[in-house]
């Protein structure tokens, strides 16, 4: 599993089980794991970027994640979801692995971004 990275002004990095409803609102990674299913609304735009320490720290080899799910995890995406990701070396709006599967409820629009480019 990759480094999942919030930037300095991160409410939260969630690491969530067993939750049904989940609302991510301001700067936050949601991580699914485990056979859990998520009903997801994201209520503002999700912004990842890195966040070095003193300069020093390079973002070679890093990852960033939007959304993770892993081990037969399921998200359904309702409404305006927004996730923009900027500055790392592996960026990935949305992931699923490990039969993991996203599903988009009628009439979701949901935007990525990666260094400022829409994915399709």
């Amino acid at each position: 599993m990759g480094n999942e990275v919030s930037s300095s002004l991160s409410s939260s990095l969630q690491m969530l089980s067993n939750a049904r409803n989940v609302s991510i609102a301001g700067e936050s990674t949601l991580s699914a794991v485990g056979g859990n299913i998520y009903n997801v609304s994201i209520d503002t735009v999700h912004n990842l970027e890195p966040t070095l320490d003193g300069g020093s720290m390079s973002n070679k080899g890093t990852s960033a994640y939007g959304i993770l799910l892993e081990g037969n995890s399921t998200a359904q995406f309702e409404g305006k979801n927004e996730i923009d990701i900027a500055g790392f070396d592996k960026s990935y709006g949305i992931a699923a692995r490990g039969g993991s599967k996203i599903g988009m409820g009628a009439g979701s629009n949901t935007k990525i971004r990666i260094d400022g480019n829409p994915i399709r």
